[in-house]
């Protein structure tokens, strides 16, 4: 719809669907892992594992926050709550593939950041390339994230049997995370180029066009305005978006350029204008 920015309720209703679905996929995710968690020193004091929180009572906490998910979830385009949908395989399935892969850091990565997806699906009721750019440049990210953070239990999860990357890497865990977030950094700078995001602006490309007669700027603007504007042009100081469009708003007759570097800026606005330099306009 040509907006800069994502629709602010849109914004608001994410925000609160991502923290009641975390609690719902990290209840979920305790329950099935309890007789794992209360043999590993990090997680045997958590609420279920430590007998603080019964089996029964967290089911019904994750459904309460499921429903209220649910209730979210339908208030978006149906591309978008399909989309939410079928994040539940993925978050069903996350807790057991410690059991069967050394890659569940891999399985988290598609999990934990489908959010991206989701919000893309909210705000443009499709995904685009760019989209599954960012996605893999998250994926990619808690990859790397992750897997320190299974080193830390690596001990105790070769004792009980449970797999991970930090186990399967090793020594290769360092190695893997500068891999890791060198795809993560380029595929997020991609899916910005592919959002439409200019990296590399047309003044950007040559030193040469730092020169303001290579602008053409005298072919752009008339009179007063342009040996004003020149000074600070060569340094593309106040050039909205890169973009030339707005020069000729300066031949306008009602249009004043003013230089303000010495006085920091207009002194005080009045009732018919602004004073810059002593001078009211």
């Amino acid at each position: 719809e040509g907006r800069a920015l994502p629709d602010p309720l849109y914004v608001l209703l994410t925000g609160l669907g991502s923290i009641v679905m975390r609690g719902a996929g990290c209840t979920y995710n305790d329950i099935v892992d309890r007789d794992f968690d209360a043999r590993v020193t990090r997680t045997r004091g958590r609420p279920i594992p430590s007998g603080a929180v019964g089996v029964k009572t967290a089911w019904a906490f994750a459904i309460a926050l499921s429903l209220t998910g649910f209730v979210i979830l339908i208030s978006f385009n149906r591309f978008a709550i399909w989309t939410g949908v079928a994040s539940l395989f993925f978050i069903a399935c996350y807790p057991f593939m410690k059991r069967i892969t050394w890659w569940p850091q891999a399985w988290l990565g598609l999990t934990f950041n489908w959010g991206v997806l989701f919000g893309f699906a909210a705000e443009t009721a499709r995904l685009d390339l760019a989209a599954w750019l960012f996605y893999a440049g998250t994926f990619f990210w808690t990859l790397g994230y992750d897997t320190i953070y299974a080193q830390q239990d690596k001990e105790d999860d070769i004792l009980i049997g449970v797999k991970s990357s930090a186990i399967k890497l090793g020594a290769r865990s360092m190695p893997f995370m500068y891999v890791s977030y060198a795809f993560a950094f380029a595929l997020l700078l991609a899916g910005g180029y592919a959002a439409g995001e200019n990296y590399f602006p047309e003044g950007m490309k040559s030193p040469s066009l730092y020169e303001p007669t290579e602008f053409g700027l005298e072919a752009k603007i008339r009179g007063t305005a342009l040996p004003t504007l020149k000074p600070w042009y060569r340094v593309m100081c106040k050039r909205p978006t890169f973009n030339d469009e707005f020069l000729p708003a300066f031949n306008r007759p009602n249009v004043t350029l003013v230089d303000v570097s010495e006085s920091k800026g207009i002194e005080r606005i009045t009732p018919k204008g602004v004073v810059a330099n002593g001078v009211e306009y």
